[in-house]
């Protein structure tokens, strides 16, 4: 007996906000680089789809607005209305991809192109999109025994999307992050952060956060540190772990706004500033 079936799996990518170095893989599609920029001056970018599988893939990209956030509990998400509001920096409907269907051979690589046709006038600044990359491979035979020994053959299909951050910039753009409403409490073992980072300069604030439990000596007793973007106003939740001999005392919890990405490629990345700030947090063991 034979049957046939499709498994979904969702990999945002964020530049999610956070990106990979090395190319990402959808289901043995390698994606590089993993974000796509289209300059004003070149009105193109490029990527590569790397099939490493023994069999073809078919795929097939399309576009929707999206960008990175946070949601009520801190956590950073993918948001991608199906309406988009007036006056949001949208570039999907001018941004055109070639081939946007495709048959990847098996050990094979495949450029994908991006043209940019934006309207007339538009003011410099960065505008946004998500790249959706659907990747889909034949059916392979799963051998299975049943009951009564009798073989059954199963014909497994496997589907997967990977959502990469598309980036238009037009003239001179720059990117910065504020902190504000920063507040640190125990809870537990933890520490408890909560700030509120926004957006300053004409694109997004691809960087890290660092935050750093001090001592009143001025030692740094624990650390973390967290890739982060900033589209517009995020409100993110960390937990700094508290070590486990640490005595009961004041403590400073320091948050520092890092401009650079081991993940985002040099040629890709934009002039960044960063900043920081400090809250007190008492500890009791």
């Amino acid at each position: 007996m034979r049957s046939n079936f499709t498994k979904l799996a969702l990999a945002a990518a964020l530049l999610l906000p956070a990106f990979s170095s090395a190319p990402l893989a959808a289901q043995g599609v390698g994606i590089d680089p993993n974000m796509v920029v289209v300059s004003s001056t070149t009105r193109s970018g490029s990527l590569t789809l790397l099939n490493t599988r023994s069999q073809p893939v078919e795929v097939e990209l399309t576009l929707q607005y999206g960008f990175a956030g946070t949601d009520s509990a801190g956590q950073s998400t993918v948001e991608m209305p199906d309406v988009v509001g007036e006056g949001e920096p949208d570039a999907t409907g001018w941004i055109t991809i070639f081939p946007r269907r495709l048959t990847i051979p098996p050990q094979s690589d495949q450029t994908i192109k991006f043209l940019a046709r934006p309207p007339a006038g538009l003011p410099d600044g960065e505008y946004w999109s998500r790249v959706i990359i659907k990747a889909r491979t034949g059916a392979a035979p799963v051998e299975t025994v049943g009951a009564t020994n009798e073989g059954i053959t199963v014909g497994l299909t496997m589907e997967t999307r990977t959502i990469i951050p598309l980036f238009y910039r037009k003239g001179r753009v720059s990117a910065g992050a504020t902190i504000s409403q920063l507040s640190a409490s125990q809870m537990g073992d933890s520490v408890l952060v909560t700030a509120n980072l926004e957006r300053t300069g004409e694109a997004a604030w691809l960087g890290t956060v660092t935050l750093n439990l001090v001592d009143a000596k001025g030692t740094v007793v624990a650390s973390m540190l967290r890739n982060h973007a900033a589209y517009t106003k995020t409100a993110p939740r960390y937990t700094i772990p508290i070590p486990a001999d640490l005595p009961s005392g004041n403590y400073t919890v320091e948050m520092v706004l890092g401009t650079e990405r081991t993940d985002v490629q040099d040629y890709l990345r934009i002039p960044t500033t960063g900043a920081s700030a400090t809250v007190q947090v008492p500890i009791a063991k």
